[in-house]
Protein backbone atom coordinates (compact mmCIF):
# COMPACT_ATOMS: atom_id res chain seq x y z
CA UNK A 1 0.00 0.00 0.00
CA UNK A 2 2.91 2.14 0.69
CA UNK A 3 4.24 1.69 -2.55
CA UNK A 4 0.56 2.85 -4.51
CA UNK A 5 0.77 5.86 -2.08
CA UNK A 6 4.31 7.25 -3.69
CA UNK A 7 3.03 6.10 -7.00
CA UNK A 8 -0.13 7.93 -6.66
CA UNK A 9 2.17 11.23 -5.21
CA UNK A 10 4.64 10.77 -8.16
CA UNK A 11 1.85 11.41 -10.51
CA UNK A 12 0.15 13.99 -8.91
CA UNK A 13 3.29 15.87 -9.10
CA UNK A 14 3.80 15.27 -13.02
CA UNK A 15 0.58 16.36 -13.78
CA UNK A 16 0.91 20.21 -12.11
CA UNK A 17 4.16 20.21 -13.41
CA UNK A 18 2.57 19.58 -17.11
CA UNK A 19 -0.04 22.12 -16.35
CA UNK A 20 2.28 24.87 -15.14
CA UNK A 21 4.60 23.98 -18.33
CA UNK A 22 1.55 24.44 -20.42
CA UNK A 23 0.08 27.48 -19.11
CA UNK A 24 3.93 29.45 -19.47
CA UNK A 25 3.88 28.04 -23.21
CA UNK A 26 0.58 29.79 -23.48
CA UNK A 27 1.72 32.61 -22.58
CA UNK A 28 4.83 32.67 -25.18
CA UNK A 29 2.49 31.86 -27.61
CA UNK A 30 0.78 34.55 -26.89
CA UNK A 31 3.57 37.26 -27.03
CA UNK A 32 5.24 35.51 -30.45
CA UNK A 33 2.04 36.26 -31.92
CA UNK A 34 1.87 39.51 -30.65
CA UNK A 35 5.54 40.09 -31.95
CA UNK A 36 4.44 38.80 -35.40
CA UNK A 37 1.81 40.97 -35.80
CA UNK A 38 4.06 44.14 -34.92
CA UNK A 39 6.71 42.69 -37.40
CA UNK A 40 3.70 42.09 -40.01
CA UNK A 41 2.38 45.65 -39.42
CA UNK A 42 6.24 47.05 -39.92
CA UNK A 43 6.72 45.32 -43.34
CA UNK A 44 3.50 46.85 -44.81
CA UNK A 45 4.78 50.66 -43.30
CA UNK A 46 8.15 51.16 -44.81
CA UNK A 47 7.50 55.40 -44.19
CA UNK A 48 7.09 54.34 -40.64
CA UNK A 49 10.15 51.61 -40.45
CA UNK A 50 12.19 54.71 -42.52
CA UNK A 51 11.17 57.43 -39.02
CA UNK A 52 11.96 55.02 -36.81
CA UNK A 53 15.58 54.36 -37.89
CA UNK A 54 15.79 58.52 -38.49
CA UNK A 55 14.08 58.98 -35.18
CA UNK A 56 17.39 56.45 -33.69
CA UNK A 57 19.84 57.88 -35.32
CA UNK A 58 18.74 61.41 -34.40
CA UNK A 59 19.05 60.26 -30.87
CA UNK A 60 22.24 58.49 -30.93
CA UNK A 61 23.21 61.86 -32.64
CA UNK A 62 21.95 64.47 -29.77
CA UNK A 63 23.53 61.34 -27.45
CA UNK A 64 26.72 62.45 -28.98
CA UNK A 65 25.97 66.06 -28.61
CA UNK A 66 24.75 65.98 -25.29
CA UNK A 67 28.32 64.19 -23.74
CA UNK A 68 29.82 66.81 -26.26
CA UNK A 69 28.45 69.62 -23.83
CA UNK A 70 28.33 68.15 -20.42
CA UNK A 71 32.15 67.68 -21.22
CA UNK A 72 32.26 71.45 -22.48
CA UNK A 73 30.66 72.34 -18.68
CA UNK A 74 32.84 69.98 -16.95
CA UNK A 75 35.48 72.08 -18.40
CA UNK A 76 33.81 75.38 -17.75
CA UNK A 77 33.05 74.15 -14.04
CA UNK A 78 36.90 73.39 -13.59
CA UNK A 79 37.63 76.59 -14.93
CA UNK A 80 34.98 78.53 -13.52
CA UNK A 81 36.33 76.89 -9.92
CA UNK A 82 40.06 77.83 -10.62
CA UNK A 83 39.01 81.81 -11.29
CA UNK A 84 37.04 81.47 -7.62
CA UNK A 85 39.98 80.17 -5.95
CA UNK A 86 42.50 82.73 -8.06
CA UNK A 87 39.96 85.49 -6.78
CA UNK A 88 40.37 84.41 -3.28
CA UNK A 89 44.24 84.35 -3.46
CA UNK A 90 44.72 87.51 -5.13
CA UNK A 91 41.85 88.87 -2.33
CA UNK A 92 43.51 87.34 0.22
CA UNK A 93 46.93 88.91 -1.04
CA UNK A 94 45.53 92.63 -1.81
CA UNK A 95 44.02 92.42 1.77
CA UNK A 96 47.45 91.54 2.96
CA UNK A 97 49.20 94.44 0.98
CA UNK A 98 46.49 96.71 1.98
CA UNK A 99 47.24 96.06 5.56
CA UNK A 100 50.91 96.42 5.03
CA UNK A 101 50.37 99.95 3.00
CA UNK A 102 48.35 101.27 6.18
CA UNK A 103 51.05 99.91 8.43
CA UNK A 104 53.70 101.37 6.25
CA UNK A 105 51.24 104.90 6.53
CA UNK A 106 51.07 104.91 10.34
CA UNK A 107 54.96 104.30 10.28
CA UNK A 108 55.07 107.57 8.32
CA UNK A 109 52.79 109.22 10.27
CA UNK A 110 55.32 108.54 13.67
CA UNK A 111 57.91 108.98 11.90
CA UNK A 112 57.15 112.41 10.60
CA UNK A 113 56.20 113.01 14.11
CA UNK A 114 59.32 111.95 15.18
CA UNK A 115 61.12 113.87 12.66
CA UNK A 116 59.02 117.33 14.15
CA UNK A 117 60.16 116.37 17.57
CA UNK A 118 63.60 115.63 17.07
CA UNK A 119 64.14 119.07 14.86
CA UNK A 120 62.58 120.77 18.00
CA UNK A 121 64.91 119.17 20.50
CA UNK A 122 67.77 119.69 18.22
CA UNK A 123 66.71 123.54 18.11
CA UNK A 124 67.11 123.46 21.84
CA UNK A 125 70.05 121.79 21.90
CA UNK A 126 71.52 124.60 19.73
CA UNK A 127 69.62 127.26 22.03
CA UNK A 128 71.54 125.33 25.36
CA UNK A 129 74.63 124.91 23.63
CA UNK A 130 74.93 128.51 22.78
CA UNK A 131 74.19 128.96 26.67
CA UNK A 132 76.52 126.39 27.71
CA UNK A 133 79.11 128.34 25.52
CA UNK A 134 78.57 130.97 27.42
CA UNK A 135 78.46 129.71 30.70
CA UNK A 136 81.59 128.11 29.99
CA UNK A 137 83.37 131.28 29.38
CA UNK A 138 81.95 132.36 32.50
CA UNK A 139 83.77 129.29 34.44
CA UNK A 140 86.51 129.70 32.66
CA UNK A 141 86.96 132.52 33.92
CA UNK A 142 86.03 131.74 37.72
CA UNK A 143 88.71 128.56 37.38
CA UNK A 144 91.14 131.34 36.78
CA UNK A 145 90.25 132.86 39.86
CA UNK A 146 89.82 129.60 42.19
CA UNK A 147 93.03 129.24 40.69
CA UNK A 148 94.39 131.77 42.60
CA UNK A 149 92.30 131.02 45.67
CA UNK A 150 93.81 127.41 45.49
CA UNK A 151 97.66 128.58 45.97
CA UNK A 152 96.13 130.86 48.93
CA UNK A 153 94.70 127.81 50.30
CA UNK A 154 97.36 125.62 49.85
CA UNK A 155 99.69 128.16 52.24
CA UNK A 156 96.78 128.05 54.78
CA UNK A 157 96.12 124.72 54.73
CA UNK A 158 99.74 123.59 56.00
CA UNK A 159 99.28 126.09 58.82
CA UNK A 160 95.81 124.00 59.40
CA UNK A 161 97.48 120.76 59.11
CA UNK A 162 100.23 121.53 61.74
CA UNK A 163 97.12 122.54 63.89
CA UNK A 164 95.06 119.28 63.07
CA UNK A 165 98.02 117.14 64.25
CA UNK A 166 98.52 119.06 67.18
CA UNK A 167 94.35 118.94 67.64
CA UNK A 168 94.65 115.08 67.21
CA UNK A 169 97.40 114.37 69.51
CA UNK A 170 95.67 115.92 72.15
CA UNK A 171 91.90 114.01 71.01
CA UNK A 172 94.24 110.67 71.87
CA UNK A 173 95.44 112.07 75.14
CA UNK A 174 91.29 112.29 75.76
CA UNK A 175 90.25 109.12 74.20
CA UNK A 176 93.33 107.63 76.90
CA UNK A 177 92.28 109.56 79.48
CA UNK A 178 88.21 108.51 78.80
CA UNK A 179 88.98 104.94 78.28
CA UNK A 180 90.96 104.98 81.48
CA UNK A 181 88.09 106.71 83.61
CA UNK A 182 85.65 104.59 82.05
CA UNK A 183 87.93 101.29 83.51
CA UNK A 184 88.10 103.39 87.13
CA UNK A 185 84.52 103.89 86.88
CA UNK A 186 83.06 100.50 86.16
CA UNK A 187 80.40 100.81 83.23
CA UNK A 188 81.87 98.21 81.43
CA UNK A 189 80.46 95.89 84.19
CA UNK A 190 76.47 96.94 83.63
CA UNK A 191 74.44 94.06 81.37
CA UNK A 192 71.81 94.70 78.85
CA UNK A 193 68.51 92.74 79.69
CA UNK A 194 65.84 91.74 77.93
CA UNK A 195 62.29 93.43 78.83
CA UNK A 196 60.58 90.53 77.96
CA UNK A 197 62.17 87.99 79.82
CA UNK A 198 62.52 90.22 82.97
CA UNK A 199 58.82 91.05 82.60
CA UNK A 200 58.03 87.02 83.00
CA UNK A 201 60.37 86.70 85.37
CA UNK A 202 58.50 89.08 87.45
CA UNK A 203 54.84 88.33 86.98
CA UNK A 204 55.90 84.56 87.60
CA UNK A 205 58.07 85.67 91.21
CA UNK A 206 54.41 88.40 91.59
CA UNK A 207 52.68 84.83 91.44
CA UNK A 208 54.79 83.13 94.19
CA UNK A 209 54.41 86.22 96.49
CA UNK A 210 50.91 85.85 95.73
CA UNK A 211 50.61 82.06 96.65
CA UNK A 212 52.93 81.67 99.65
CA UNK A 213 50.33 84.47 101.31
CA UNK A 214 47.26 82.58 100.32
CA UNK A 215 48.61 79.06 100.98
CA UNK A 216 49.61 80.55 104.48
CA UNK A 217 46.39 82.18 105.84
CA UNK A 218 44.03 81.29 102.88
CA UNK A 219 43.34 78.29 105.39
CA UNK A 220 43.82 79.24 108.39
CA UNK A 221 40.78 79.26 110.92
CA UNK A 222 42.53 79.80 114.00
CA UNK A 223 42.73 83.37 115.29
CA UNK A 224 45.33 84.26 117.81
CA UNK A 225 45.50 86.57 120.85
CA UNK A 226 47.82 88.71 119.28
CA UNK A 227 45.34 89.65 116.37
CA UNK A 228 44.63 92.75 117.81
CA UNK A 229 48.35 93.65 117.82
CA UNK A 230 49.08 93.07 114.34
CA UNK A 231 45.88 95.07 113.16
CA UNK A 232 47.48 98.02 115.05
CA UNK A 233 50.74 97.49 113.76
CA UNK A 234 48.70 97.65 109.97
CA UNK A 235 46.72 100.48 110.55
CA UNK A 236 49.60 102.55 111.46
CA UNK A 237 51.54 101.24 108.47
CA UNK A 238 48.32 101.92 106.41
CA UNK A 239 47.85 105.42 107.94
CA UNK A 240 49.95 107.77 105.90
CA UNK A 241 48.58 106.33 103.04
CA UNK A 242 44.99 107.36 104.13
CA UNK A 243 43.99 103.70 103.65
CA UNK A 244 42.02 101.26 105.87
CA UNK A 245 42.17 97.57 105.03
CA UNK A 246 39.09 95.64 107.26
CA UNK A 247 40.05 92.82 109.01
CA UNK A 248 36.98 91.26 110.96
CA UNK A 249 38.18 88.95 113.60
CA UNK A 250 35.73 86.09 111.93
CA UNK A 251 36.96 83.43 110.38
CA UNK A 252 34.90 83.82 107.26
CA UNK A 253 36.27 82.71 103.76
CA UNK A 254 36.43 87.33 103.23
CA UNK A 255 38.01 87.36 106.19
CA UNK A 256 40.39 85.01 105.66
CA UNK A 257 41.43 86.72 102.43
CA UNK A 258 41.70 89.95 103.67
CA UNK A 259 44.36 88.74 105.85
CA UNK A 260 45.92 87.14 102.94
CA UNK A 261 46.00 90.27 101.55
CA UNK A 262 47.39 92.10 104.01
CA UNK A 263 50.15 89.70 104.01
CA UNK A 264 50.90 90.06 100.93
CA UNK A 265 51.22 94.04 101.62
CA UNK A 266 53.85 93.09 104.66
CA UNK A 267 55.64 90.56 101.89
CA UNK A 268 55.65 93.45 99.58
CA UNK A 269 57.09 96.32 101.53
CA UNK A 270 59.90 94.05 102.44
CA UNK A 271 61.10 93.33 99.03
CA UNK A 272 60.95 97.10 98.37
CA UNK A 273 62.60 97.73 101.47
CA UNK A 274 65.65 94.99 101.60
CA UNK A 275 65.77 93.13 98.64
CA UNK A 276 64.68 95.63 95.36
CA UNK A 277 66.96 98.21 96.08
CA UNK A 278 70.29 99.72 94.23
CA UNK A 279 72.63 98.03 96.22
CA UNK A 280 72.58 95.91 99.75
CA UNK A 281 73.67 97.35 103.02
CA UNK A 282 72.17 95.35 105.60
CA UNK A 283 73.69 97.39 108.41
CA UNK A 284 72.59 100.54 106.74
CA UNK A 285 68.59 100.71 105.72
CA UNK A 286 68.51 104.47 106.24
CA UNK A 287 71.71 104.77 104.02
CA UNK A 288 70.41 102.52 100.76
CA UNK A 289 67.05 104.21 101.45
CA UNK A 290 68.72 107.68 100.99
CA UNK A 291 71.06 106.42 98.08
CA UNK A 292 67.79 105.27 96.46
CA UNK A 293 66.18 108.39 96.43
CA UNK A 294 68.73 110.20 95.55
CA UNK A 295 69.50 107.97 92.08
CA UNK A 296 66.16 109.37 91.05
CA UNK A 297 67.00 112.83 91.25
CA UNK A 298 69.95 112.43 89.05
CA UNK A 299 70.52 112.51 84.78
CA UNK A 300 70.79 109.36 83.61
CA UNK A 301 74.76 109.45 82.75
CA UNK A 302 75.47 110.97 86.42
CA UNK A 303 73.12 108.01 87.86
CA UNK A 304 75.26 105.16 85.72
CA UNK A 305 78.60 106.38 87.29
CA UNK A 306 77.23 106.96 90.82
CA UNK A 307 76.45 103.35 90.45
CA UNK A 308 79.09 101.69 89.25
CA UNK A 309 81.03 103.42 91.91
CA UNK A 310 78.48 102.09 94.29
CA UNK A 311 78.46 98.86 92.87
CA UNK A 312 82.16 98.52 92.94
CA UNK A 313 82.29 99.61 96.44
CA UNK A 314 80.03 98.13 98.04
CA UNK A 315 79.50 94.99 95.86
CA UNK A 316 77.57 92.01 97.05
CA UNK A 317 78.77 89.20 98.32
CA UNK A 318 77.39 85.98 99.35
CA UNK A 319 77.61 87.09 103.17
CA UNK A 320 75.70 90.11 102.64
CA UNK A 321 72.77 88.51 100.33
CA UNK A 322 72.66 85.74 103.50
CA UNK A 323 71.70 88.88 105.56
CA UNK A 324 69.73 90.60 103.65
CA UNK A 325 67.64 87.64 104.06
CA UNK A 326 67.64 86.72 107.41
CA UNK A 327 66.85 90.37 108.34
CA UNK A 328 63.38 90.77 105.76
CA UNK A 329 62.97 87.28 107.05
CA UNK A 330 62.43 88.34 110.78
CA UNK A 331 61.09 91.68 110.26
CA UNK A 332 58.02 89.80 107.94
CA UNK A 333 57.65 86.57 109.81
CA UNK A 334 57.60 89.12 113.33
CA UNK A 335 54.67 90.70 111.57
CA UNK A 336 52.80 87.70 110.08
CA UNK A 337 53.35 85.61 113.37
CA UNK A 338 50.53 87.55 114.84
CA UNK A 339 48.46 85.68 112.82
CA UNK A 340 49.29 82.06 113.32
CA UNK A 341 49.80 80.06 116.17
CA UNK A 342 52.85 79.53 117.66
CA UNK A 343 54.29 75.95 116.69
CA UNK A 344 54.68 74.76 112.95
CA UNK A 345 52.68 76.99 111.44
CA UNK A 346 54.98 79.62 112.24
CA UNK A 347 58.03 77.39 111.62
CA UNK A 348 56.75 76.61 108.19
CA UNK A 349 56.12 80.20 107.43
CA UNK A 350 59.86 81.62 108.47
CA UNK A 351 60.57 78.45 105.61
CA UNK A 352 58.52 79.66 102.98
CA UNK A 353 59.75 83.44 103.61
CA UNK A 354 63.23 82.67 103.69
CA UNK A 355 63.47 80.62 100.23
CA UNK A 356 61.25 83.60 98.90
CA UNK A 357 63.53 86.03 99.93
CA UNK A 358 66.61 83.77 98.64
CA UNK A 359 64.86 83.68 95.38
CA UNK A 360 64.09 87.14 95.59
CA UNK A 361 67.67 87.98 95.49
CA UNK A 362 68.64 85.67 93.57
CA UNK A 363 66.55 87.68 90.77
CA UNK A 364 67.28 91.07 92.02
CA UNK A 365 71.12 90.84 92.30
CA UNK A 366 72.27 90.65 88.71
CA UNK A 367 69.63 93.38 88.01
CA UNK A 368 71.81 95.95 90.09
CA UNK A 369 73.58 96.10 87.69
CA UNK A 370 71.44 96.49 84.82
CA UNK A 371 73.09 99.26 82.28
CA UNK A 372 69.43 101.18 82.62
CA UNK A 373 68.22 101.31 86.34
CA UNK A 374 65.51 98.99 87.15
CA UNK A 375 63.00 101.07 89.13
CA UNK A 376 60.67 99.53 91.89
CA UNK A 377 58.03 101.73 93.61
CA UNK A 378 54.45 101.80 95.39
CA UNK A 379 52.31 104.41 93.72
CA UNK A 380 51.38 106.91 96.20
CA UNK A 381 48.45 107.27 94.37
CA UNK A 382 46.51 104.03 93.66
CA UNK A 383 44.26 105.93 91.03
CA UNK A 384 46.69 105.16 87.99
CA UNK A 385 46.94 101.41 88.74
CA UNK A 386 44.86 99.43 85.93
CA UNK A 387 41.60 97.01 86.62
CA UNK A 388 43.32 94.43 85.36
CA UNK A 389 46.47 94.41 87.99
CA UNK A 390 44.36 92.45 90.67
CA UNK A 391 44.12 89.16 91.88
CA UNK A 392 40.94 86.96 91.18
CA UNK A 393 40.83 84.99 94.27
CA UNK A 394 39.95 88.54 96.02
CA UNK A 395 36.46 87.70 93.97
CA UNK A 396 35.36 84.95 96.30
CA UNK A 397 33.38 85.77 99.14
CA UNK A 398 31.95 83.66 101.81
CA UNK A 399 27.95 84.61 100.83
CA UNK A 400 28.42 85.30 96.67
CA UNK A 401 30.70 82.09 96.15
CA UNK A 402 33.33 82.19 93.54
CA UNK A 403 32.50 84.67 91.11
CA UNK A 404 35.50 84.98 89.31
CA UNK A 405 34.86 88.69 88.43
CA UNK A 406 34.43 92.17 90.23
CA UNK A 407 30.17 92.82 91.13
CA UNK A 408 31.22 96.60 88.72
CA UNK A 409 33.69 98.51 87.39
CA UNK A 410 33.70 101.86 89.54
CA UNK A 411 35.86 100.15 92.22
CA UNK A 412 38.60 101.55 93.87
CA UNK A 413 42.48 100.20 94.09
CA UNK A 414 42.78 99.98 98.29
CA UNK A 415 45.37 98.72 98.75
CA UNK A 416 48.87 98.18 97.08
CA UNK A 417 49.80 93.91 96.88
CA UNK A 418 52.96 94.01 94.69
CA UNK A 419 55.15 97.07 93.26
CA UNK A 420 55.40 98.68 90.14
CA UNK A 421 58.27 97.81 87.98
CA UNK A 422 59.79 99.44 84.90
CA UNK A 423 62.50 100.20 83.14
CA UNK A 424 63.92 103.69 81.31
CA UNK A 425 59.68 103.88 79.77
CA UNK A 426 59.22 100.04 79.16
CA UNK A 427 56.43 99.06 82.13
CA UNK A 428 57.95 95.39 83.16
CA UNK A 429 54.91 94.75 85.48
CA UNK A 430 52.19 97.09 87.19
CA UNK A 431 51.41 97.52 90.37
CA UNK A 432 49.21 94.99 91.75
CA UNK A 433 46.40 95.81 94.18
CA UNK A 434 43.07 94.73 96.09
CA UNK A 435 40.33 97.02 95.18
CA UNK A 436 37.09 98.13 96.79
CA UNK A 437 34.48 96.43 94.51
CA UNK A 438 35.98 92.99 94.83
CA UNK A 439 33.59 90.65 96.78
CA UNK A 440 36.13 89.45 99.88
CA UNK A 441 36.76 93.45 100.50
CA UNK A 442 33.06 94.65 100.26
CA UNK A 443 32.12 91.68 102.87
CA UNK A 444 34.99 92.02 105.00
CA UNK A 445 33.92 96.02 105.30
CA UNK A 446 29.71 95.08 105.90
CA UNK A 447 31.49 92.55 108.70
CA UNK A 448 33.29 95.62 109.89
CA UNK A 449 30.32 97.78 110.06
CA UNK A 450 28.20 95.62 111.41
CA UNK A 451 30.60 94.73 114.37
CA UNK A 452 31.07 98.58 114.22
CA UNK A 453 27.39 98.91 114.90
CA UNK A 454 27.04 96.31 117.53
CA UNK A 455 30.14 97.95 119.55
CA UNK A 456 27.86 101.35 119.69
CA UNK A 457 25.01 99.24 121.21
CA UNK A 458 26.71 97.61 123.57
CA UNK A 459 30.15 96.12 124.54
CA UNK A 460 30.62 93.65 121.80
CA UNK A 461 33.80 94.25 120.15
CA UNK A 462 35.45 92.96 116.80
CA UNK A 463 38.66 93.06 118.50
CA UNK A 464 39.60 89.82 120.99
CA UNK A 465 40.75 90.97 124.15
CA UNK A 466 44.32 90.52 124.20
CA UNK A 467 47.06 92.70 125.62
CA UNK A 468 49.20 95.00 123.49
CA UNK A 469 52.55 94.20 122.85
CA UNK A 470 55.18 96.11 120.62
CA UNK A 471 56.53 94.97 117.72
CA UNK A 472 59.79 92.62 117.14
CA UNK A 473 63.32 94.81 117.46
CA UNK A 474 63.92 93.69 113.60
CA UNK A 475 60.73 95.37 112.40
CA UNK A 476 60.45 98.70 110.48
CA UNK A 477 60.58 100.63 113.64
CA UNK A 478 63.57 99.11 114.62
CA UNK A 479 65.87 100.26 111.73
CA UNK A 480 66.11 104.12 112.02
CA UNK A 481 68.36 104.01 114.61
CA UNK A 482 70.93 102.17 113.15
CA UNK A 483 74.39 103.44 112.70
CA UNK A 484 75.79 105.69 109.59
CA UNK A 485 77.76 103.81 107.20
CA UNK A 486 82.11 104.17 107.94
CA UNK A 487 82.62 102.27 104.61
CA UNK A 488 82.73 104.59 101.33
CA UNK A 489 82.28 108.02 103.42
CA UNK A 490 83.71 109.50 100.40
CA UNK A 491 80.87 108.61 98.17
CA UNK A 492 78.12 109.13 100.81
CA UNK A 493 79.54 112.48 101.01
CA UNK A 494 79.33 113.02 97.59
CA UNK A 495 75.61 111.95 97.63
CA UNK A 496 75.09 113.85 100.45
CA UNK A 497 76.05 116.76 98.37
CA UNK A 498 74.35 115.77 94.93
CA UNK A 499 70.99 115.27 97.42
CA UNK A 500 71.15 118.90 99.21
CA UNK A 501 71.77 120.30 95.48
CA UNK A 502 69.70 118.21 93.20
CA UNK A 503 67.22 120.33 90.90
CA UNK A 504 63.80 118.53 90.28
CA UNK A 505 64.91 119.38 86.67
CA UNK A 506 68.21 116.96 86.44
CA UNK A 507 65.45 114.54 86.60
CA UNK A 508 65.02 113.42 82.63
CA UNK A 509 63.07 109.90 83.28
CA UNK A 510 59.69 110.41 82.44
CA UNK A 511 58.35 108.14 84.34
CA UNK A 512 59.70 108.80 87.40
CA UNK A 513 58.55 111.23 89.61
CA UNK A 514 59.60 112.18 92.97
CA UNK A 515 57.33 114.09 94.70
CA UNK A 516 54.26 111.34 93.90
CA UNK A 517 56.17 108.24 93.71
CA UNK A 518 58.40 106.44 96.17
CA UNK A 519 61.05 104.71 94.65
CA UNK A 520 63.53 101.64 95.28
CA UNK A 521 64.22 101.41 99.19
CA UNK A 522 61.59 104.05 100.48
CA UNK A 523 59.55 103.32 103.48
CA UNK A 524 55.88 102.03 101.83
CA UNK A 525 53.63 103.48 103.89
Amino acid sequence: MADNKKKAAVAADDAASSSRASSKASKFSEKLAKFGGLMTDLKNDTAGALEFEKTVENQKTLSKTLKARDEEIKALKTEIEKLEHDKDVLAEIFGKKHREYDDKLKEDVALKSAVSKSEDSLKAAIEEARSLRSENKELKANVDKLATSLEKLKESSEVSQTECDRLNHALGLSDANFEQLSRFVGEGRLIEFSPEDLARTLEEFASKCHDLAVASFGDNAVLTPSFGSFVEHLDRCLEARKAKLPLPSSMDKSARLMRCAAAEFIISSALVNYVFTDIYLPEMAGAQNAISTTLQLMAPRRESIVRCQLLAEFEATDETTSRIVEIATNEVCSTLNHLLPAGRARDDLQQMVRELFNGAVAMWRPLQKSKDRVIVEFLESLDDLERGDRHVDYDEGSLTGSTGQTKNQNGQAVLPLFPQISVKDIMLIPGIALWSDQAAFIEARMEMDRLSFGRSAGPQTSRPPVTRRRMSSSGTTARGSQSPPTKGSALFAQLDGTMSGASPASNSRNHVNPSSRVGNGVKAG
